[in-house]
């Protein structure tokens, strides 16, 4: 289910622009974001994770973490087909490190590219 019309809201003007421009011009299944950055009232645990997304698509049958932790950018990917109480499941995560956000929309953008349709891609790099 493509969002692309979400990031209308003024908010997404903000951090993280490009990462959410990227997965909401995805074909993904769910999307839920548990990011810290737009909160108000930001505590200690808040400011170390200021970008939490969760995505699930079944085209890649991944898991996807996008995180950005005490100022280190991440993804993680698990199988989706797994149980997540499985030894396999645990053996399924890779996760890479990024330097800075952009080096991580790089990353994303060719984890997600068979979520991307042709013209929500040409959408997407319009936007960027």
């Amino acid at each position: 289910m493509r969002r692309i019309e979400s990031l209308h809201s003024p908010i997404y003007e903000k951090k993280y622009r490009k990462i959410y421009k990227l997965i909401y011009a995805a074909d993904l299944d769910t999307i839920k974001d548990f990011s810290n950055w737009k909160k108000l009232e930001q505590d200690i645990v808040t400011r170390a994770t200021p970008l939490w997304i969760i995505c699930e698509s079944t085209i890649l049958n991944k898991r996807i973490w996008i995180m950005q932790e005490f100022g280190d950018f991440k993804i993680s990917t698990a199988a989706l087909n797994l149980d997540v109480k499985t030894e396999k499941y645990n053996n399924s995560f890779v996760h890479k490190y990024f330097k800075n956000q952009n080096e991580m929309v790089e990353a994303l953008e060719l984890l997600l590219k068979p979520c991307l349709e042709e013209g929500e891609m040409n959408k997407y790099e319009k936007c960027s």
